[in-house]
């Protein structure tokens, strides 16, 4: 199997700004900072290692968060609220937060043998783009693939030169939408409505794959799969 995946630079014509990264990082492992993005983690059944509530915090969505965990049996902490300050850092945390578990990471060794992929960063050129798509589809690529760096209606362009350019299937996860920083945490503004809508266009342009990047949820995937099995039956 060879594929060719890229992440689409900011300074990439045909690309908007890079994604803020969320969750945010602490000693190796994802954290999530705040009620919404905690809650937001919990319903999505994410891999959680321990969820910190500073002592004397109270409210009734603290309430849901700790009757959540109890119900996924992810570990609750009360801390001071001193240590959550410091995993924190200059982010506003409203008394909870969340720490993922430690993801294991797959070796180079681990590809299936014969595997080859082409995996491309901060391309500005879009001929550039082309050129290497077209090395890589004369060496037999499988798959030709997008992620991040664009909202949903900024990769229906994309899509259209990256047909333009192959005949072998599209792989894309457009974001939520470009991020607004709010107290210090990526917001993406997107419905799971408005990008599962968007989507037909983006098969319109060509795609043979979709999914979504920063800011999606599962709600995301649900309502993608909805709006496509509605525009099969119609």
């Amino acid at each position: 199997m060879t594929a060719l995946g890229g992440h689409l630079s900011a300074h990439n014509p045909l690309s908007s700004p890079q994604c803020a990264p969320a969750p945010l990082h602490h000693r190796g492992v994802s954290v999530r900072i705040g009620i919404h993005p905690v809650l937001e983690a919990l319903r999505a059944r994410s891999p959680l290692n321990r969820v910190l509530i500073a002592r004397g915090a109270s409210g009734p969505r603290l309430q849901e968060i700790i009757d959540l965990c109890r119900e996924l049996s992810v570990p609750v902490r009360f801390e001071p609220r001193g240590a959550l300050d410091r995993i924190a850092g200059a982010s506003t945390h409203q008394g909870v937060v969340a720490l993922g578990a430690p993801r294991q990471l797959a070796e180079l060794d681990d590809l299936p043998a014969g595997a080859c992929l082409v995996i491309l960063d901060g391309i500005e050129d879009p001929h550039n783009l082309g050129a290497i798509i077209r090395t890589a589809h004369a060496a037999g690529a499988d798959a030709v693939g997008a992620n991040c760096g664009n909202g949903i209606d900024g990769y229906i362009p994309i899509c259209r030169r990256l047909r333009a350019a192959t005949d072998r299937p599209l792989w894309l996860k457009a974001n939520a939408g470009l991020p607004e920083i709010v107290d210090g945490r990526p917001v993406y503004r997107t419905s799971p409505e408005y990008f599962a809508a968007r989507t037909l266009d983006l098969v319109k342009a060509g795609v043979t794959f979709v999914g979504g990047c920063c800011g999606t949820t599962p709600a995301f995937i649900t309502a993608i799969k909805q709006a496509l099995q509605a525009a099969k039956r119609g």
